[in-house]
């Protein structure tokens, strides 16, 4: 008789254990599908703000960096952005604009092949260009 009690007790442990198991697992769960649910409003929250930015920044007008007459006839690639100041530097074979983020705004049809080695040497530095004009005299002073 005293071993069928140890086993019940034995039994009985084991079902409190497995017990408190089951309640403390439960309850990280609730935990994690409650973070769950605040991320996922996160998430909603931010993707509502960036469609408001891209909104505004869809109707931002832009300027466009001026051309002459002799710059238009030739197939450059151009992208306008407001920018303030400017780099020209080698975009693969090509010489080309890039604002002050870097971002390619223009690629020209200037080959770095047909430039001097000293010049191709600064391009690969990037050339700091402050104005528009800049741009266009430097341009102007690239061409064969």
């Amino acid at each position: 008789m005293g071993l069928s009690k140890l086993f019940l007790f034995l039994g009985a442990g084991i079902l409190a254990v497995c017990l408190v198991l089951s309640i403390t697992t439960l309850q990280v769960l609730r935990n994690a599908i409650s973070e769950n649910d605040l991320i996922q409003e996160n998430a909603y929250s931010l993707v509502g703000e960036l469609n408001g930015c891209v909104r505004s920044l869809n109707e931002l007008a832009t300027p466009v960096i001026p051309v002459d007459k002799e710059e238009e006839e030739s197939p450059s690639q151009e992208v306008s952005a407001p920018v303030e100041s400017f780099w020209c530097r080698e975009a693969g074979e090509y010489v080309g604009i890039y604002d002050s983020d870097g971002k390619l705004l223009t690629l020209t049809e200037i080959k770095l092949s047909s430039l001097p080695a000293s010049m191709r040497e600064e391009l690969k530095k990037g050339v700091f260009l402050a104005s528009r004009e800049e741009v266009l005299e430097l341009l102007r002073d690239l061409r064969p």
